[in-house]
């Protein structure tokens, strides 16, 4: 899924829960630079230690086990 694409999912459903009467509250986080400088178990188990629930630390986990680094050399793909 494309950062378009994802951008257009979460519009839509905080549109979605809007309309419907809810409040909505959104956080973003950039871990980018942060999770390649440390241990991504040690951060898991710190995470669950203060209280971080489950379903989070596994989509954090799902997150990152998919990243994919591609390098394009002219037609070439690496």
């Amino acid at each position: 899924m494309g950062f378009s694409h994802a951008i257009f999912v979460l519009r839509q459903c905080v549109e979605y829960f809007v309309t419907q009467g809810s409040n909505v509250y959104l956080a973003t986080l950039d871990a980018t630079k942060a999770f390649d400088r440390v241990n991504h178990i040690k951060l898991l188990h710190k995470m669950a230690d203060y209280g971080v629930h489950v379903h989070v630390i596994k989509l954090i986990m799902n997150w990152y086990a998919k990243i994919v680094s591609v390098v394009k050399w002219d037609d070439c793909y690496s």
